[in-house]
């Protein structure tokens, strides 16, 4: 199906936006050619199948807490950290876990009242951080890689077992 040459152009641009690391091969044979390669609606639906920028932003005003701000824009810096992270991590559970945990930690919340971070309270750009959702599914956080362990029961059971042996070599030996 060939389109008119303005809606190839419009096309062009908004595949460049939205896919920023394909090669510019493809959008050179978009242009020359005037035939996309698919239906304008299913390059939409397509592009939709992946999780958003705006995704995260109303899972975090959906989510958090009373004590946690709310944020109202997605400004070009934080669309393009969110569309990072979530090429790293696109599981959207992971990230409502993360949330979770947030509500959960007081020193997150801001109700750590002493030290240097007292009254220190997560963002949205705490939350979209590079480092924030490693640390978080790698059990950096205080707490957080008890409750991602308490996910896979392989895991509980191994560390059971661990548990159950370091007792037994202490009485019995």
């Amino acid at each position: 199906m060939k389109y008119p040459a303005e809606v190839v152009e419009a096309a062009v641009v908004i595949a460049r936006y939205l896919y920023p690391d394909t090669s510019t091969d493809l959008f050179a044979n978009l242009a020359d050619g005037i035939k996309m390669p698919l239906d304008l609606s299913q390059m939409a639906i397509v592009q939709r199948a992946r999780p958003q920028a705006e995704d995260l932003k109303q899972l975090w005003n959906r989510m958090k807490n009373s004590k946690l701000s709310t944020c109202r824009a997605l400004t070009n810096a934080r669309r393009r950290k969110c569309n990072a992270r979530l090429k790293e991590y696109p599981d959207l559970k992971a990230w409502e876990r993360f949330m979770q945990f947030i509500n959960q930690s007081g020193w997150m919340c801001g109700e750590k009242t002493t030290g240097t971070h007292a009254g220190w309270r997560a963002t949205f750009d705490f939350f979209i951080k590079p480092e924030s959702i490693v640390r978080f599914l790698e059990g950096s956080y205080s707490g957080s890689r008890q409750q991602q362990q308490s996910d896979d029961p392989r895991e509980r059971f191994s560390d059971n077992i661990d548990k159950r042996n370091a007792f037994l070599e202490d009485e019995v030996f």
